[in-house]
């Protein structure tokens, strides 16, 4: 899903409310070292869903760079994965991005959210630049690998959802040798393209060791 802050809360679910977006009944409420907070999971139109997150003003000035909005910027893309530190290795040593925080959770009312059958034991590991700009967050649900399936075989087009993430980069031909010695593979070679809003860039694609693509792009 994509995450999104909001400083307004009950203003952020209304207004996407509507605009056709369809709220899970249960929203948690918890806490994670900054004070309470408070997520909401939504069903886009488009069958994205998305996440909204609220809590302290004072944290959320320190996450997102739009805080003075009904919503941030994009702000995360959270993802649930089997093996965490493999997930973890290939983002590093493939695409060269670090954990910028990590976290765990044990919340009833984030497994109510969530719609487990089980109690979560939740680890999260965010890959990317730092706290204040886009990342990824790799999620392990703590859950024995018998109690649920794996999505990888859907989780690619014609299928509608989240597919997968642009990154731009300054070295295009460094970060896919990289991302294949990493264990990815290469899903549409490096060429020269024209982008908007970017113009003619330098662009290949790469699909993970689980599968997710990566859509890199270097502007000239």
């Amino acid at each position: 899903m994509i995450d999104f802050y909001s400083p307004d809360f009950d203003a952020a679910i209304d207004h996407l409310e509507n605009k056709g977006f369809k709220v899970r009944d249960a929203v948690a409420e918890y806490e994670n070292g900054h004070g309470l907070i408070k997520e909401a999971h939504m069903w886009g139109p488009d069958s994205v869903v998305c996440a909204v997150i609220a809590g302290p003003h004072d944290y959320l000035k320190q996450t997102v760079t739009v805080s003075d909005r009904l919503f941030s910027e994009p702000h995360s893309i959270a993802g649930p994965v089997t093996d965490q530190n493999a997930a973890v290795a290939f983002y590093r040593n493939g695409p060269g991005l670090g954990v910028v925080s990590s976290y765990g959770l044990d919340d009833e009312t984030f497994d109510a959210l969530v719609g487990g059958e089980q109690r979560i034991h939740l680890s999260a590991q965010n890959v990317g630049m730092s706290v204040s700009t886009p990342y990824f967050g790799i999620i392990h649900y703590g859950l024995p690998i018998s109690s649920y399936g794996s999505l990888t075989d859907i989780a690619k087009f014609p299928s509608r959802g989240l597919i997968g993430a642009t990154l731009l980069v300054t070295d295009i031909e460094s970060i896919v040798e990289q991302s294949v010695s990493a264990g990815g593979s290469v899903q549409a070679a490096q060429s020269k393209i024209n982008l908007k809003p970017y113009g003619d860039v330098e662009s290949a694609i790469i699909v993970s060791p689980f599968g997710t693509s990566l859509h890199l792009v270097q502007v000239a």
